[in-house]
């Protein structure tokens, strides 16, 4: 039982943890490739295992990094 309830709350964890990247750290990153490329690619390491919903919004912002030369939380 008390497996569960710690992979629980190590699930629950990694959501909040999720949650506050992208409300508090990512809207604050725009900016040039020469700014923000190396940055963006190297969180996106660190979190595209187990925070997706982050990850998938700086894959968002690399994708318009690469198309527009400029990127924004603001899509």
């Amino acid at each position: 039982m008390g497996i569960c309830l710690n992979l629980e709350k190590e699930r629950l964890m990694k959501t909040a943890f999720d949650n506050q990247v992208m409300q508090k750290i990512l809207p604050k990153l725009n900016g040039n490739a020469a700014k923000l490329e190396e940055p963006l690619k190297k969180m996106l390491e660190l979190l595209d295992q187990d925070y997706p919903k982050s990850a998938g919004k700086i894959s968002r912002m690399l994708r318009a990094l690469e198309g527009q030369g400029f990127t924004s939380f603001i899509e």
